[in-house]
Order: C-alpha cells, then structure tokens, then sequence
C-alpha cells in the first residue's frame, strides 16, 4: 500500500520481496532459546536485587 503525499520527487521503483508470501521466523534451537531465556532471567533477578539493595 503506498501513501501518497506531497513528494519533492516521484516514487521511481518498487519495493519488492526475495520471497514472496512467506512469513517471517526465526529458527531457533532449544539451547540458544534455553540461553536467551535464561539470560533475561538472571538480568531480571540482578537488577530486582539491584532496586532492592538501593533501598
């Protein structure tokens, strides 16, 4: 879908996709989710104890 406004120049081209009608993912294995996980979990755990250490 275009939007169409005041433009100082034209739209020459468009924009196109390699692939088209395939979603967008991202493939993970289990042991890096595991590790992303885990590593919002520990950063969570660090600063709660962190705003709680302030007090």
């Amino acid at each position: 879908m275009r939007v169409y406004r005041s433009r100082k120049y034209p739209i020459q081209y468009e924009k196109t996709q390699g692939v088209e009608n395939e979603p967008r993912s991202i493939d993970l294995s289990m042991a890096a989710a595991a590790g992303i996980v885990t590593a919002a979990f520990i950063a969570g755990v660090v600063s709660g104890w962190m705003l709680r250490r302030r007090r």
